[in-house]
């Protein structure tokens, strides 16, 4: 799921704009967060520079004929409809926050995939890199 655009609104009679961020987006944040408790393991957040390398694999259209299926499962298609790679890093990038880095400023480097899959999910491959500064 790609995360979704913050909404305003006028706040009552003093007429002061207020923002807000939609349900579904906070939903999908505390699905993330909730998957990533338990491979934390109960470490501590990693300080310094992270790698993100996010693969997601989106299911595959039964109206498409059995050929082009198998054409997606052997790779040969990739999914280029929405969601857009930038909005699903950035809900990751968030809902991550406290829980697997201090930061999402912290992720220096990032590889995001696209693929079709019989079974769809997302899977976080995240890294600490060694040796880098954390300024």
């Amino acid at each position: 799921m790609a995360k979704g655009r913050p909404r305003s609104f006028i706040k009552g009679s003093s007429g002061g704009i207020g923002h807000y961020t939609p349900q579904r987006t906070e939903d999908y944040e505390r699905l993330v967060k909730l998957c990533a408790f338990p491979e934390m393991r109960g470490r501590g957040v990693l300080v310094g520079p992270i790698s993100l390398q996010l693969n997601l694999y989106f299911e595959i259209p039964e109206s498409w004929p059995r050929k082009r299926q198998n054409s997606a499962l052997a790779l040969m298609e990739r999914p280029t409809t929405k969601p857009d790679i930038d909005n699903v890093l950035k809900i990751f990038g968030d809902a991550l926050n406290g829980v697997v880095w201090q930061d999402d400023k912290q992720i220096v480097e990032t590889i995001v995939r696209k693929y079709y899959s019989k079974d769809p999910k997302a899977v976080a491959i995240i890294s600490q890199i060694e040796g880098a500064n954390d300024e």
